[in-house]
């Protein structure tokens, strides 16, 4: 449970990060590469220029996130038995 860290240039290489809660934090140019994250929460986090290389989703909570320059490619969001990924709001620009 770590809700409103400040955690810019933190990295998650290879990490399982399950049931995790991130809300309202700032992680700017955070890296996620090859991360497995399940049912985590990053409701109004700052993920600008993050990398999620790689990563696979299943049950994420995105709600006004800002995710600006992030990179997604490789990523894979699982849907499979209700794994749905939220992003509403989300500012992707």
């Amino acid at each position: 449970y770590l809700p409103h860290v400040y955690l810019s240039n933190a990295s998650f290489i290879n990490c399982f990060i399950d049931r995790s809660d991130f809300s309202f934090s700032i992680m700017y140019t955070s890296i996620f590469f090859k991360a497995r994250l399940l049912r985590t929460s990053f409701k109004f986090a700052i993920l600008d220029q993050s990398n999620f290389n790689q990563a696979s989703f299943f049950q994420m909570v995105f709600i006004g996130a800002s995710l600006v320059q992030c990179n997604f490619t490789g990523a894979t969001f699982s849907n499979h038995t209700h794994g749905v990924t939220y992003l509403i709001n989300v500012n992707l620009t």
